[in-house]
């Protein structure tokens, strides 16, 4: 099976076209586009149904509140309250020194 996720109606639409690769080979994907998925932002919906979330967060790119119920879905209550406090308060941004940092081969 091939699943192909759009994530707009007109890819959507064009996809659902495609599938004949010539010779006897047809495809026959199963297209998924932001019509056939909905849009989840509350945190709670989110939880109880995490891979429709993930999903609705990748189909819906553009809906920022679909990723705020993702990040609230995946994080406990204490991280959150973090997490808001520091993207509130200016942080300074330490760096180790050059000489302690670890070189990692290049393959």
């Amino acid at each position: 099976m091939l699943l192909i996720l759009c994530t707009d109606e007109a890819t959507a639409r064009w996809a659902v076209r495609c599938g004949d690769l010539g010779g006897s080979v047809v495809l026959k994907p199963v297209i998924v586009g932001p019509s056939a998925v909905p849009v989840i932002t509350d945190p709670d919906i989110a939880r109880a149904d995490l891979e429709m979330a993930m999903l609705s967060a990748f189909v819906h790119p553009d809906e920022h509140r679909v990723l705020d119920a993702v990040f609230a879905a995946l994080s406990p209550d204490d991280d959150r309250r973090q997490v808001e406090r520091r993207t509130r308060e200016p942080r300074s941004v330490s760096r180790r020194p050059r000489r302690g940092r670890r070189r990692w081969p290049l393959w």
